[in-house]
């Protein structure tokens, strides 16, 4: 039970072909009043991995059916903006 969501989440971001990293990334940055998300790693090499992340093309759908599944929050809505 403890990872339960986790896999889910895993599950959809498959089906999508969307890496999890990178939709969560994008759902941070995607928040109503955040202006930036401060990422850490400790190699200089994932950088240009992590800019690609920002610009990778997440479609409606997929935080669609994230809502629909009780993977994000109801009043995470305006994601479908």
């Amino acid at each position: 039970p403890y990872f339960e969501w986790r896999e889910k989440y895993f599950a959809l971001c498959k089906a999508h072909g969307i890496e999890p990293a990178t939709a969560a990334l994008q759902f941070a940055l995607r928040a109503p009043g955040v202006a930036a998300v401060a990422l850490n790693t400790s190699r200089a090499e994932k950088i240009p991995q992590h800019l690609g992340q920002v610009g990778f093309p997440i479609p409606p759908k997929f935080w669609a059916e994230a809502l629909e599944r009780g993977l994000i929050a109801k009043h995470c809505g305006w994601l479908l903006r």
